[in-house]
C-alpha cells in the first residue's frame, strides 16, 4: 500500500519528474490497486482549485480517481 500526498499526486498527473525509486513504488502500487491518497488531498485541491492555483478539469474526486488510474 502507497499513499500518496497532494503535491506527489499533482507532480504525478503533470508529469513532472519524480526520482525513478519513487516512481517505481508508485508503479508497483498502482498494479497491485494499492495506491490511495491522503484523505484531505481532495481538500487540498479544492482549495487550491478555488484560489486559481491549480487547474483541474471537472470535479476534484472524479480528477484524483482518473489520475490514480492513469499512474
Amino acid at each position: 500500500m502507497l499513499v500518496l500526498d497532494t503535491l506527489i499526486l499533482i507532480w504525478a498527473h503533470k508529469g513532472i519528474r519524480i526520482s525513478k525509486r519513487v516512481a517505481k513504488r508508485i508503479a508497483a502500487a498502482g498494479n497491485k490497486h494499492e495506491l490511495f491518497v491522503s484523505a484531505i488531498t481532495p481538500w487540498e485541491i479544492a482549495v487550491g482549485v478555488r484560489r486559481g492555483r491549480i487547474r483541474v478539469a471537472g470535479d476534484v474526486l472524479e480528477w484524483i480517481h482518473e489520475t490514480l488510474d492513469a499512474l
